[in-house]
C-alpha cells in the first residue's frame, strides 16, 4: 500500500478534496491510521470535514482521519511537513494540493510522492493544464506512478466524446482509473450508487 499518495493537478474544481476525503474515510475503514496534509490554499479538505461533522446523520462516535492544514508559501511548513511524510510509518498520508508554481518549494514534497492522482474532467483546458503539469512533474525527476482520475463524467454530449478522445495523450504519463460519472451519490466509503 502506497504511503505517501498526492490528490493533485493544476486545474480546479475537479474533485481533489472529496476524492480525498472519501478514500481517507475508506482507509479507516479498513483499520488504517490516515492523515490528510491539507495544502489547498482554500483548505477544501479541512472545511468538507466540518461540513459533514455537523450533519446529522454523521455517527459522532465513528472513527476518524487527521487533517493537517500546510501553508505551502512557507519554507519551514514544508520542511516540518516533509519531515513527517519521511518519518512516519504507521500512517497513510494523503495529501490534497493544487500545484502552483508559485510554490516551488512543493516539488520536495512531491519527491516523497508514492503515487499521484490526479482527477481530471474531459474538458479541453483540463486536459491540457493535466499534460502541462504531468510534463512540469517528469522535467523535475518526480517519478512517482500517476493515476488519471477521470471524475465528474458526462457522457451526453460531444464535448465529452472529443475531450476524451484527446485526453488519450495523457496516457503515456500514467494510468487511467474507472470514470467516475457526475450522476454519483456515495452513499458510503464502500460504494456508489448513480441516481
Amino acid at each position: 500500500m502506497s504511503k505517501n499518495v498526492f490528490f493533485t493537478g493544476l486545474k480546479g474544481g475537479v474533485g481533489r478534496s472529496v476524492l480525498a476525503e472519501i478514500y481517507a474515510a475508506f482507509l479507516v475503514n479498513k483499520g488504517k491510521s490516515v492523515t490528510i496534509i491539507d495544502a489547498d490554499f482554500n483548505t477544501t479538505a479541512s472545511v468538507l470535514r466540518d461540513r459533514i461533522k455537523n450533519m446529522k446523520e454523521y455517527p459522532n462516535n465513528s472513527e476518524t482521519y487527521n487533517i493537517v492544514p500546510l501553508d505551502c508559501s512557507k519554507n519551514d511548513s514544508i520542511e516540518t511537513t516533509r519531515y513527517f511524510l519521511y518519518n512516519q510509518i504507521e500512517t497513510v498520508y494523503l495529501v490534497d494540493c493544487r500545484f502552483n508554481h508559485d510554490y516551488a518549494n512543493l516539488l520536495t514534497l512531491y519527491e516523497l510522492a508514492d503515487c499521484i492522482v490526479t482527477p481530471i474532467q474531459y474538458s479541453m483546458d483540463c486536459i491540457y493544464s493535466t499534460l502541462m503539469f504531468i510534463t512540469f512533474l517528469r522535467k523535475n525527476n518526480i517519478l512517482a506512478p500517476i493515476y488519471i482520475l477521470p471524475n465528474m463524467c458526462v457522457k451526453a454530449n460531444k464535448v465529452y466524446k472529443d475531450a476524451k478522445t484527446k485526453s488519450q495523450i495523457l496516457g503515456q504519463y500514467g494510468d487511467f482509473l474507472p470514470e467516475i460519472p457526475k450522476s454519483v451519490l456515495f452513499n458510503d466509503i464502500n460504494s456508489y450508487t448513480k441516481y
